[in-house]
Parts: structure tokens; sequence; C-alpha cells
């Protein structure tokens, strides 16, 4: 057969013609070798040493109020009496409280407690010969998913850890692989040996009102980016504790969709199987899958979430129970090819909180009657081995939760006493338990358990310049353009303008007996502008020309201001604070006297507030999320942009979000000179979001979610960038190995001006090539994923 040339031209087309499937060339995938699913015969021996009471207590994970773990303590009684197999860690249950010499004694906790799951206690055990006491360390547990409370445990004495969306934000899953690694670096050496997270929340549906708890806490909005980084991050733990450190991602299978805080409400999600499976599900099966050049970033555990599912069977009139209780659902997700080799060789399941509000209504709407053995029992056929125990009562009494616990954990054991069945799903879920123990400790002897407290890592500056660095890759300009901000800001701040920073001044408060804190202190940003800018520094900028603001303050003065029309009545006494901040030129950041009973500021303290914002050459807002149920004044940005647009004229306004960059419509960010996101509010961003409005550097970050009101679209960023140049080499021809580059190809399609290449080959009728491209770069510049399809069509053959 004689040998024909073949010429043809290819552009990326939107139309399917030619279609090849890119595979970038990573590293093979390996999957699980899950043939020998048989239990270790160092666990088959525990267990024959173990009473009945000693097993079931393994399934239950604890949290406890206050710090007493004498011999005499409630915590004591559940360990060594009740035989519970972890604990929960938190401030909020005042096991500790944050301060500089917290890592300290945290540390001291963490052992006194293992001391008392490996000695059995003097006199005489309430449910079982003291002789057959079997000495079994505990999980210790907590959050530490970063961005400081209160979604992170263990803030004091720490490196100010990034959010979640924040190292999404860097697109660079490096990041947070080099946070997992500090945090399991910390958490083992403090004795925690459980790290509940990370989230691989899939955020697609972000909202204007914060109306779930999820945010920043998430990865970001694409499948894809979000496993890397899961990924990444659990690899790092696993590093930094060298093994001994176990993650439990969440919130399995998926709570980027939810409409409202699953611990008070339960969000129902309209989503088949299938749509999770192309969405949600997709992390979980990334960490769930083991690879023989990356075991380290495959998860120990999964937190299931209390979700419910409208049409998850194909039935859009069928609703779900939460899946942390269904027992039909719950396996139907977990019998997935994808996540049944992980299941089979020791993956954990972990409830969510089984006390907490939305479950006590989902039993009994009425909230008359809490059934706390029932609740446990059908969390525990549902398929989790590890049963959460928070809040375990109607009315948070703690008494009423220790008789509850108490009483779950003996009914557990004398259902396993009586029924072979439900006997033999203990021993399962008791078998994976005791295997994840193993293989943290080896043995479980105190000198392999317990910490050396005279050996403290140097914790609080550890990572902070890592932190910082990734402060800087991830500020993103939000609004405008790159090219139209030069316009806008041609310079920083001059020292002869005036700059009012008005920042979110919401109080948080992590127990009942805690004090409260400022999430962002209302004088951060001043500070830092004058510790890098001022007098002391470069001498850029006048101190008397910087003031600042809380948005409890401009919310008062937009609805009580002189001459304005009230927007509307308030019985409010206070900001969320519970005080007024006002400032006025020389008083920066006074705090003055409680506001009045009716909320209304005195007139010389409005006419003050009204005078600064009109006369500011520069508004720098602080802003987190916008809540208005929970924090009334989060929404004064919104508001002030809303009532008092003349006030913009001639000024500079920029907003800095130190939270989810979506919370702001088109209208309202069509009135900023520059919008940035931060995403996270500890002090490396603050830091950073200072050196961006001095033009120390050009922000680089991108957002990882959608931004609805640029016109922000993760499905279309993702996508592979038409205008770029993508190399091609011919692999193989007809089963021989062969590489040959040919031209470069420019997408004419996307690009109407460039010329497609012409590629002469001498090939032969029916031959077969195999193509290979070069790198191929979404939209903002970053690999695409494996398995992307790129579309290329055939222009003409000659």
């Amino acid at each position: 057969m004689p040998r024909l040339p073949l010429m043809f031209r290819v552009a990326v087309s939107s139309t399917l013609a030619f279609t090849l499937l890119i595979t970038l060339l990573r590293g093979p995938t390996t999957a699980h070798p899950h043939t020998n699913t048989s239990v270790p015969s160092e666990v088959q021996q525990l267990m024959q040493r173990m009473t009945s009471l000693e097993k079931v207590g393994q399934l239950f994970l604890v949290a406890f109020q206050g710090n007493d773990v004498s011999a005499n303590s409630d915590i004591a009684r559940l360990i060594q009496q009740v035989r519970i197999g972890g604990v929960v860690l938190s401030p909020a249950y005042y096991n500790f409280v944050n301060h500089a010499d917290t890592p300290r004694q945290l540390l001291q906790l963490t052992n006194r407690l293992q001391l008392l799951a490996l000695t059995a206690p003097e006199g005489q055990l309430s449910y079982m010969p003291i002789a057959s006491y079997t000495p079994i360390p505990l999980f210790i547990a907590l959050n530490e998913e970063g961005d400081g409370p209160p979604y992170t445990a263990l803030w004091g004495g720490m490196p100010p850890l990034p959010s979640a969306m924040a190292l999404g934000a860097t697109w660079n899953p490096s990041s947070a692989e080099q946070v997992g690694e500090i945090v399991g670096a910390v958490l083992s050496a403090l004795g925690v040996n459980m790290l509940l997270g990370p989230s691989l929340d899939v955020l697609d549906r972000p909202p204007l009102i914060a109306t779930s708890t999820i945010g920043i806490r998430s990865f970001g909005g694409d499948p894809f980016w979000v496993s890397k980084f899961g990924q990444a991050y659990i690899r790092g733990v696993h590093r930094g504790a060298q093994g001994g450190v176990l993650t439990v991602a969440k919130h399995f299978p998926g709570l980027g969709s939810a409409d409202r805080d699953p611990h008070k409400e339960l969000p129902t999600i309209q989503k088949s199987l299938e749509t999770l499976r192309s969405v949600d599900l997709v992390p979980f099966f990334s960490v769930a899958v083991w690879r023989a050049d990356d075991p380290l970033a495959t998860t120990d555990a999964l937190m299931v979430s209390h979700v419910r599912y409208r049409g998850f069977q194909g039935n859009i009139r069928q609703l779900s129970r939460p899946l942390s209780l269904d027992a039909q659902n719950l396996p139907a997700i977990l019998n997935l090819p994808e996540l049944a080799a992980w299941r089979a060789t020791g993956g954990l399941l972990l409830s969510q909180e089984l006390g907490v509000p939305s479950i006590r209504k989902f039993y009994d709407p009425n909230l008359e009657t809490f059934p706390a053995k029932r609740i446990a029992q059908e969390a525990f056929l549902a398929g989790n081995d590890l049963l959460y125990l928070a809040r375990f009562d109607l009315n948070d009494d703690w008494s009423t939760q220790m008789a509850n616990i108490e009483a779950t954990v003996l009914f557990f054991r004398d259902r396993y006493d009586a029924d072979p069945t439900f006997r033999a799903r203990v021993d399962e879920s008791v078998a994976r338990i005791l295997t994840r123990k193993l293989a943290i400790y080896g043995e479980f002897s105190p000198q392999r358990v317990l910490r050396d407290e005279g050996d403290i890592p140097d914790i609080a500056d550890r990572g902070y310049s890592t932190v910082a660095k990734i402060a800087q890759e991830a500020a993103t300009l939000i609004y405008p353009s790159a090219a139209e901000l030069s316009g806008r800001l041609p310079s920083p701040p001059l020292s002869n303008e005036t700059i009012v920073i008005i920042t979110d001044d919401r109080l948080a408060q992590e127990c009942e007996r805690c004090v409260p804190y400022y999430e962002i202190e209302p004088t951060a940003l001043e500070r830092l502008i004058l510790k890098l800018y001022g007098p002391e520094a470069t001498d850029q900028i006048n101190p008397e020309r910087v003031q600042s603001l809380t948005f409890g303050t401009l919310k008062k003065v937009l609805l009580t201001g002189l001459g304005m029309r009230p927007l509307f009545r308030t019985t409010s006494s206070a900001s969320s604070s519970g005080t007024l901040f006002s400032t006025a030129p020389g008083d920066a950041g006074m705090v003055t006297a409680p506001a009045s009973p009716l909320g209304t500021p005195p007139v010389s303290t409005v006419t003050a507030n009204i005078e600064l914002v009109r006369s500011a050459n520069w508004l720098i807002f602080a802003m987190l999320d916008v809540d208005p149920a929970r924090y009334p004044d989060s929404d004064a940005l919104k508001l002030f942009l809303r009532e008092w647009p003349e006030t913009l004229e001639g000024k500079k306004l920029i907003v800095f979000a130190f939270n989810a960059p979506y919370f702001l419509d088109a209208t309202e960010v069509s009135q900023l000179s520059a919008y940035y996101g931060l995403y996270s509010k500890t002090a490396p961003f603050l830091e950073m979001a200072v050196r961006l409005l001095f033009q120390e550097f050009q922000p680089r970050g991108a957002s990882p979610v959608d931004v609805n009101a640029t016109g922000y679209q993760i499905i279309e960023v993702t996508r592979p960038d038409p205008a770029q140049i993508i190399s091609l080499e011919v692999v193989t021809r007809s089963g021989t190995t062969e590489v040959t580059s040919l031209p470069s190809l420019t997408p004419s399609s996307i690009a109407p001006e460039a010329t497609p290449l012409s590629v002469k080959l001498d090939l032969r009728v029916g031959d077969v090539l195999t193509l290979r491209t070069g790198r191929i770069v979404d939209r903002n510049g970053r690999p695409v994923p494996d398995g992307t399809p790129v579309e290329f069509r055939l222009l003409d053959v000659a």
C-alpha cells in the first residue's frame, strides 16, 4: 500500500469533531491491595482478653466538661469504670483555655487522660472484675481547621494557621501539605492522636448570606482541586506526626450545598446519588484510595454528617433520614466501588455529634424526650464505628449527659452479651479501632503512649514564615482587573491623605466561662499600618490621619445619623460587642460608655463619625461574612453602600474580605475601588492586607469558589485555556514506539486571528497514532485535571 502524505489543521473547538482524552503524564495509580481483610493476630489476642464492656466502650468518643481528670472526676469514671474508648477536647467544654502556655497544659491533660486508660483504679470496678482490666489507650481528638476559633480548638501558643479556603486560593497543594505537616507534628507532640479534619466539602453553591457553617472551611468549589488539597493536607498530617495522628475527613458525603447549620437544623440537599458521585463524593473517593507511591494521602476515617437527601435513590418525593442514622442509604454509599476497598481494609466511620439540637428535634419535634440509647444504636447500626457523644441530652446538663452516656454504654454491653448478630457487628468495629490504635503506638504501654512533658517544641513561632508566604500567595484581586486597578489606584495612601478603617467588630466566646474576644481587633489594621509605614518605619503615613471605626458604630450612624431617614426601628442596645466604639480625630480606637437603652449614640458622636467618613480620602473595610441573624452588625457595609452612595464620590473605597469573597452582589462590588480576598483573619493575613494596600506586591491568588458578583465561575476558569499553545508528540504509531514532536497548536476557534498550524506526517492509511500533549493549563494558568476532555477539530484534509 502506498504511503500517503496527510495534511491536516487542528484547532480547539466547542463542536465535537475529533476528541482526544488527555491524560497528563503523572505517576501511575495503584489500587489498594485488599485481598487480606483478616483481623491482625495482635488484635485477635487483645480482643480475647477484653470484657464485653471494654469492647463496646471502644465505640464511644465522648466530649466532657471541665479539666478535672483526678481519680474521682467524671471523666475518670467514664474511662476507668464505663471503659469509653476516646475523648474529644475543646475549649468550648472548658477542657483548656487558649493562652501562651496552652500547649504545655494540653500535653499534661492528654498524658493524664491516657494514664487513666492505661492503669486500673484502686478499689473495685463498678461493672467488671478489676483483674479483667485491659489497658487500651484513648483516641484523643480535636478540631484544628485553621483561621483561629471557632473551628480551631488549639490556637493559644500556636502558629496562626490559614483557613482551608486560603489554602485553596493558592492553587498550590504543597501549601496544604506544609500546613498539614505543622498540624501533625504539633498535635502528636502534645499527645493528640486524632484530627477531626480536614473538611472535604465542595462549596459549589456559595450564598450571599451565611446560611451554613462550611464557608472558608472548604478548600473550594471544584471537586478535583478539593481532592488534591485534601490529599496533600492528609499527607502532611501523617508525615508531620510520623504516623501518630489519624485524620478524619469530613463532612461525608459533603455539606457544600447545605443551606443551614446541621448542628441546629437538619439540612436537606436535593441531589441524587449519581450527582453526589460526580461532585460531592469525589474528594472522599480520592482520599479513600490507597496508592503504593503515596500511602500517606489516604485518610484513616470519615466523619458522617447529619444531612438529609431528597431524591437520593431517584425518587424526588422521598426524603431520607439523616445519613449518620440511615441504615439504608449510608451502606449504599459505602458499597460503591470507590469506597468498598477502603472500608474492607479498616477505614473507620465516625458520626457527627449525636446530641446536637438538630438530632434532638428529629427524634422529638416537641423536645420533650431524648432517646439516648436509641440514637446511639441507630447511628451504630447505620455503619458508624465510633459514636461521638456530645451535648448528649435535651438541655446540655452535664450530670444528665453523664447518666445518658453511662446508660447507653451499658445498654450496648447487654445487647452484645445477648445478641450474636449485634456482637459480630461490634467485634467488626472494635477490630478496626484497635488496629488503628496499635498502628499509632505499637504496644499499649505508658512508655509508648505518654509524651515527654519536658520536651515541648517551640510551637508559637513554628510555621509563621510558612503561613505568611501562603497568605501572600492566597491574596486575590477580586475586582477590578489588574489592568484597571492601576488606573484606579495609581499610588498607595499618601501622608496628607486621611485613612478611615472600618472593621467588623464581632465578639466571640469559646465557652460560658471564657473571656470574650474580637475575631478581628477593631484597631488591628491601624496598628499594622503605623508599624509598617508610620514614623518609626518608612514614615509614609501621618498617625493623626489614620482612624478606626467599627461596623457596629457605622451601622448606628447609618440608622440614627443627623438628617438621615431612619431605615428601621431598633431596640438593640449596642453593637455586637455590647459597647459603642466611636472614633473622632485624635482618639482612634477609644472605647466609649455603653450605648443608651435604645441604641442611640450621643449627637456629638454621630456628628463626629459622619464628618470622619465624609472627610476620608480612603475608606478601608475589614469584612468577615454577612450573617445578620447571628451578628446583627455584619451587614453594615451593604447598608452603607445602599444608603450613602453619595459619600463615595472622590474617595478610594477598599474592601478586604477576611472570610469568603461572595457576600457582596454585583451592584455593591461595582461601587468599590478595589475588592481583595484574603480568606483568613489570622495575623499574617491582616498584615498581607496592609501590604496590598501599600502596593508592596501584586496579588497572585485566585478565588477557589464562585464569585457571582463579578461573573467568576469555577466551572469556567478551570476549563482548558483556549488561548494557550499546546505541543503534541506522537508517542506510538501502529504499535511502534517513536517520539515525534509536532508543531504547537493554537486554538483558532477562540482566537480567530491566530493561524492554525499545519502538520505534515508521512502515514499509511489505517495507521493509528497515540499522541501526548505538553502541559495543558486552565484559564487561571493552573494544570487541568487528568482525564479532562480537550476537543480538536479537523479543519481540512489535503
